[in-house]
């Protein structure tokens, strides 16, 4: 135990460094040091950090006297006073504390970079002669209106009386850094972040999370820039910016994401088709549903939608998934006249039994998957759509009038009216990830339905003693446009997770050991088409996730025995 105090008494000047790095002012001045191309900023607000992690807290005392009285014993009386106060209080470090660190990179920049606000050299050069002592950093040089030098062999520290930049990079680039960190002091004003990208920058400053970011969509890959372009009915050929922060607070956390352009309003008139939803279908899903999607729907506007988009529409159909359904239903040569011609998958859209059906859906969709009885090894799913079915004619919509339609009788089977039996292989392969057995689809009592299981199907619409309705884990949903939730409760009740507990690698337990102590995670969008929301909520709704893992962490090391 005393040789591993010791390693982490010497680790703790790195620790108060990053903190000295990693805290700054709301002052413009170290902000126009960020080039223009920065394509990724990170910030991280310290004092919030501080206060939520509980580190000051009385039962997290013991381990901080800990690690003072290891560096009493190896620093010098003066130097330790001084690593002491800062200890206490970070600012006396010369840097203020007030406001998040920024990390960034940009492409004209081939370095990891922080920039940061100084309150006061004198404090700072002080601080950093305490680092030179105890071998952390190579001694301070002035030269011209800058002070520098290098921590490691791998930082790059340089500081005005206004402003400290850290660049990260190999001994033999320290000279290159050294240039590059100069130029971002001198950067003019108009090459800036803040002037280049100002409408961006000015709503990433708007956060005021424990944890901030600035992403921009440029360096995607296609496949997944066709992902948010198909979900957000928006073209990516402009520059495109996350913006948003990250909460902790007691029992969750948070993440608020922002799609921001310097261009133009992207969303304008976007998702139209979306309205708010009621959770009229929870009363359809089990209490023990393992995850729920629901999204409520103008059939009218989407209808709108898709006439107006049909090229759009056509990127969808070439999805996997998308495509094993037209093919199942309509026939192969079908699928490849509706790629080759996209008028006729126009025409067929405004095909009257389509134009109804579409437009008929109005109020929630919703998707869940659950288990039944004692076999929770296969999740069964059903999918519900809330609409105006009447005068709906299913048997006409998955007839032959479709044009080239080569769809297989035994493929299809009709149970009822309106109610079928699809079966298909390529179909079940194309959703394999989701299930493995026919589909029974059909309307009934004022929604169409989707399940993959015979007993929900015959059963759909009897009263079910424990639903969704009503539970914690869904009041959040109501008045949302989007909504989707998943139970780690019943994720972790699943036989093959179990299994992992006891079968699994280190790895593997400690992760689902981590798990254990949330309950469910929300994602949902209100009432703007640019942005969402993550929530990952605790079993403990007394602590921060970051006191819960301060926790874990002190359990585990041997400083706390």
């Amino acid at each position: 135990m005393k040789v591993f105090i010791n390693k982490l008494a010497q680790y703790t000047l790195l620790v108060l460094l990053s903190i000295v790095i990693t805290s700054c002012s709301d002052t413009k001045k170290f902000m126009y040091s960020i080039p223009a191309d920065t394509d990724q900023i990170y910030a991280i607000n310290i004092n919030n950090i501080s206060e939520k992690s509980g580190i000051h807290k009385k039962k997290n005392k013991d381990i901080k006297n800990q690690i003072l009285e290891v560096l009493k014993k190896d620093i010098n009386s003066d130097d330790y006073k001084q690593i002491e106060k800062i200890i206490n209080n970070p600012s006396k470090s010369g840097i203020d504390t007030k406001t998040p660190v920024y990390f960034f990179n940009a492409p004209s920049i081939p370095y990891n970079t922080i920039a940061a606000n100084l309150k006061s050299s004198k404090q700072l050069k002080r601080f950093f002669k305490v680092l030179e002592n105890q071998g952390v950093c190579e001694p301070l040089i002035n030269e011209d209106k800058y002070n520098y030098t290098v921590i490691g062999n791998h930082w790059f520290v340089i500081f005005d009386k206004n402003t400290v930049i850290a660049i990260e990079a190999t001994s033999n680039k320290i000279e290159a850094a050294k240039k590059q960190a100069i130029s971002l002091f001198t950067l003019p004003k108009e090459e800036s972040i803040v002037q280049k990208q100002a409408n961006t920058f000015k709503e990433f400053r708007k956060n005021t999370g424990d944890f901030i970011f600035f992403y921009s969509l440029n360096h995607l890959k296609n496949s997944y820039k066709r992902q948010i372009e198909s979900a957000f009915d928006i073209k990516l050929d402009t520059d495109i910016t996350l913006v948003g922060s990250l909460n902790m607070n007691k029992g969750e956390t948070a993440l608020s994401v922002k799609f921001q352009s310097e261009k133009e309003d992207l969303f304008a008139n976007k998702q139209i088709y979306l309205k708010k939803l009621s959770g009229s279908l929870l009363e359809f899903f089990p209490s023990n549903t393992i995850a729920l999607i629901n999204l409520g729907i103008n059939g009218k506007n989407l209808y709108k939608d898709i006439l107006n988009n049909t090229e759009n529409t056509k990127d969808f159909i070439q999805q996997k998934e998308t495509r094993a359904i037209i093919e199942t239903i309509y026939g192969n040569k079908t699928y490849s006249e509706f790629l080759k011609n996209p008028e006729l998958l126009r025409n067929w859209i405004e095909d009257k039994n389509v134009k109804k059906f579409i437009e008929g859906i109005n109020g929630d969709i919703s998707v869940g998957a659950f288990t039944m009885g004692v076999d929770k090894a296969k999740p069964n799913f059903l999918a519900l759509i809330e609409a105006n079915t009447k005068g709906v004619n299913l048997d006409s919509l998955l007839s032959n009038e479709v044009p080239f339609n080569t769809i297989k009788n035994e493929d299809l089977i009709k149970l009822k009216e309106n109610e079928y039996l699809l079966r298909n292989i390529k179909f079940r392969k194309a959703f394999s990830q989701y299930l493995s057995s026919d589909l029974f689809v059909g309307i009934k009592k004022g929604f169409i339905y989707v399940t993959n299981n015979e007993l929900i199907y015959k059963d759909l619409g009897n009263k079910i003693d424990k639903t969704m309705k009503g539970e914690p884990i869904t009041k959040n949903l109501k008045g949302k446009r989007f909504f989707t939730t998943f139970n780690f409760e019943e994720i972790l009740d699943l036989p093959f997770i179990k299994l992992m507990t006891l079968l699994g690698n280190d790895e593997t337990k400690n992760n689902i050991e981590n798990a254990s102590h949330f309950t469910h995670l929300d994602i949902l969008n209100e009432d703007k088409s640019d942005s969402f929301e993550i929530i990952l909520y605790q079993s403990d709704t007394k602590q921060t996730v970051l006191e819960l893992f301060l926790d874990r962490i002190k359990n585990i090391l041997p400083i706390a025995q």
